[in-house]
């Protein structure tokens, strides 16, 4: 089956300490040709403290690869998962 809608991804992020989440930059980045290329979305904080992005709906025939970024006030970056961009998740 082809998907013809846009995909919504959703990431959220845990900590042993107190964090006020606005301070964090979280990015989506995602490639159709394996990264020769990638697009960054800034992903936007809700009111359930989820931060949210959409991809657009795949043309046919091509896998989709992403992953996420933070980083935090410290400019400190976390990548998900951490094998980015060399081994990302895939959508197909």
């Amino acid at each position: 089956d082809q998907i013809s809608l846009p995909i919504d991804l959703r990431a959220n992020i845990v900590s042993d300490t107190a964090i006020n989440l606005r301070n964090f930059r979280i990015e989506l980045r995602y490639s159709d040709n394996n990264f020769m290329s990638e697009t960054v979305i800034p992903m936007t904080l809700d009111a359930r403290n989820n931060f949210n992005a959409q991809i657009p709906a795949p043309n046919a025939n091509k896998t989709f690869r992403y992953y996420f970024i933070a980083r935090d006030p410290n400019g400190r970056e976390i990548r998900l998962p951490s094998s980015a961009p060399r081994i990302p998740f895939g959508l197909v």
